[in-house]
């Protein structure tokens, strides 16, 4: 199943792409339930929006020591469990 986050008359919803055409949409987000809804929209009718509303990735490049080494610094020390 491939879900999909779109825009249509205004609104933001998400939905499972059924075919090259349509778009079926879901009753809440996919991160609560994939049950399908009874409404269906062409793919042409709405915009596909990035998976996620304002993503935030963060990165700490030094905590993999590849990039360390590149940057001629040690990597930070480890915090593990305890």
């Amino acid at each position: 199943m491939k879900i999909a986050r779109y825009r249509v008359d205004g609104r933001v919803a998400y939905g499972a792409v059924e075919d090259d055409n349509t778009i079926r949409e879901l009753e809440t987000s996919p991160l609560e339930s994939l049950r399908l809804s009874d409404t269906v929209r062409q793919l042409d009718a709405v915009k596909i929006l990035a998976p996620v509303d304002s993503p935030r990735v963060f990165g700490a490049g030094l905590n993999y020591a590849a990039h360390a080494k590149e940057a001629n610094q040690a990597p930070p020390p480890s915090q593990c469990c305890s």
